[in-house]
């Protein structure tokens, strides 16, 4: 996988097509407004935004790729928002690949119906697209601080990630996503429930209700930390 030394100042991209999107109509103007110096709107073609990343403390940066998804392109068809993953697998270049996936909804039931859809393509891509990420999203407003935690997160081992690509535990590097608010959760955390085998995967994590059940929220808490386990309950019961 190719890095790039810098020669200027990189500049993000978002595509102008969002615009007319939904539910992503307000993206490209939220994403140019957070920060105009690193963000410039284009008509890109596989994907749609454009994520530079650049390693701490040093002269290079890698750019992810990264296709946006709501809960109604997985309910709608399927097969479509899969086959843009894959596409986009197909037409990375010297990139890597990301999908954001919108959970926010209205009520409990269109919650519900969300983490149904966002487990269905998780399943599904990491049995045809294991090496891509899918970074959830909580709500709209949500975006730019969400991509600038993954690149604070990506660039202070760019090098590594770089060389380790086709190593990496993509479920276990999504749990770090998996919080309420602005914060990840803590390595800590993570490790507690990938190496203590509280988390096999996403389907065991989603299924049977597992999460709703009191017993298991108290469990939980107690397993990752008030702090760690709140943030992380909240993200999927809220």
């Amino acid at each position: 996988m190719m890095n790039y030394h810098l020669v200027e100042t990189p500049t993000s991209l978002v595509c102008s097509t969002l615009r007319s999107r939904q539910p992503w109509t307000t993206i490209t103007t939220q994403l140019l407004q957070s920060d105009s110096r690193k963000w410039r709107e284009s008509a890109l073609q596989s994907h749609d935004i454009s994520l530079v990343i650049e390693q701490e403390h040093a002269e290079i940066f890698q750019v992810y790729k990264l296709v946006l998804i709501s809960p109604e392109d997985v309910e709608t068809d399927e097969s479509i928002a899969t086959a843009r993953i894959t596409q986009l697998g197909q037409d990375l270049g010297d990139a890597r690949a990301g999908v954001i996936f919108l959970l926010n909804q209205e009520n409990e039931k269109e919650h519900g119906d969300a983490m149904k859809a966002f487990m269905t393509l998780q399943v599904r891509s990491m049995n045809q697209s294991p090496s891509i990420l899918i970074i959830p999203l909580t709500s709209l407003n949500a975006l730019p601080s969400t991509l600038k935690i993954f690149q604070e997160s990506f660039s202070k081992g760019l090098g590594d990630v770089i060389q380790q690509h086709a190593n990496i535990d993509v479920p276990r590097d999504l749990l770090s996503c998996c919080s309420a608010g602005d914060k990840q959760l803590s390595r800590q955390a993570v490790d507690t429930m990938s190496q203590g085998g509280e988390f096999c995967s996403f389907r065991e994590l989603l299924g049977e209700n597992r999460l709703a059940r009191r017993q298991d929220q108290v469990a939980m808490q107690d397993i990752l930390g008030p702090e760690d386990g709140k943030r992380f309950l909240k993200f999927w019961t809220r």
